[in-house]
């Protein structure tokens, strides 16, 4: 408040902030209010938004697959298509965060978003009128009998659906004699402690603990 220049506080607050993390163990990060409601959309189990899996290549938005039965695969949006354009705005070759950019695709539930998308290898830009809707993020990416008696479930992170989606899985296994489970937490980047130790009170005897 008193310094002889003007400073940027919060960019003060937050060098200090990680800085005292450093400090700690290598598993604690902090989160900057610029980048929690990203964060926490992806940990909720869902969010508003078109519906489509993506990678930025070469800084364009492609089209990995449209989510089975969301807004883009209604629409007409298909896997290989290059998002060039989103609400009249181009949308490639821009510096910056491409996670703002992203961000300009979701939104409110049933709010329209153009989409200008490059197909193939054709010039001219296809247009798409995309009503936004709730899209649900899974946690457990597959889950199945390995042989009579083992079963298996992969869990890509711990979201706030995690441990009701887990024991979807389990208690369909028990129907076909599970005796052993295999977790496969591999490139698991974390998430809620409280869903993985609710995972975890279900399949060891010292629950509360």
């Amino acid at each position: 408040a008193r310094y002889v220049d003007e400073v940027d506080s919060e960019k003060l607050i937050d060098k200090a902030i990680n800085n005292i993390l450093e400090e700690l163990d290598p598993h604690s990060n902090y989160i900057p209010a610029s980048q929690l409601a990203r964060v926490n959309d992806e940990l909720e189990g869902n969010f508003d938004g078109v519906g489509i899996e993506f990678i930025i290549l070469d800084d364009t938005i492609v089209v990995v697959a449209p989510i089975l039965g969301g807004p883009s695969e209604k629409a007409g949006i298909l896997a290989g298509d290059k998002i060039v354009e989103i609400n009249d705005s181009t949308a490639v070759g821009l510096s910056g965060d491409t996670r703002e950019l992203v961000n300009k695709l979701r939104g409110e539930r049933d709010s329209e978003v153009k989409v200008g998308v490059l197909r193939g290898k054709e010039k001219t830009i296809k247009t798409f009128d995309v009503v936004r809707d709730e899209i649900p993020i899974h946690s457990v990416d597959v889950g199945y009998m390995i042989d009579e008696k083992t079963g298996f479930i992969k869990v890509n992170r711990f979201s706030a659906t995690t441990y009701r989606e887990f024991m979807q899985e389990v208690e369909a296994m028990q129907e076909e004699g599970i005796k052993d489970l295999v977790i496969d937490l591999r490139q698991n980047p974390g998430g809620y402690l409280l869903e993985a130790t609710k995972m975890l009170s279900q399949l060891f005897s010292q629950k509360g603990k």
